[in-house]
């Protein structure tokens, strides 16, 4: 857990700059859960980012991803983040979430599931993993 606080820490510092960085009311809400430290500031800093809007379509997204297993139905939470990315064009979703989004198995399905959607997903990385801002330009995906 600290070496990924490092990372994350790392990349908001160093990186952020390069991206454009969003969240949204799935974000604030999973935070919001439980008690842990820091907790206020993780709300304090994802409060002061632009949040996408959750659209119907982000809604219908979300329950076909859940029905079609690609996550839980336990982790609803999770599917809204790939709906919301996906249905608003998001470039990277960072997450250290493995068991059910930044790995090669759910990126793959969750393609599949795009493609029948007429979308282009996200890639679903951990802060280690994002590309980093070289000479000052934004590393953005080609489509």
């Amino acid at each position: 857990m600290l070496a990924r606080r490092m990372h994350t820490c790392e990349w908001w510092d160093l990186e952020r700059r390069g991206f454009t960085v969003y969240a949204s009311a799935f974000c604030e809400d999973e935070l919001t859960e439980g008690t842990y430290p820091r907790q206020d500031d993780c709300l304090r800093m994802v409060r002061r980012l632009r949040f996408l809007p959750a659209t119907s379509k982000v809604h219908e997204l979300r329950e076909a991803i859940v029905e079609s297993r690609l996550i839980p139905a336990t982790k609803a939470g999770d599917a809204a983040h790939l709906a919301i990315s996906a249905i608003h064009q998001v470039d990277y979703l960072l997450t250290w979430n493995y068991a059910h989004m930044a790995n090669p198995v759910t990126q793959q399905q969750f393609e599949e599931l795009c493609r029948e959607w007429d979308l282009d997903p996200p890639l679903l990385m951990s802060p280690e993993m994002i590309p980093q801002v070289r000479f000052g330009k934004s590393i953005r995906r080609k489509r």
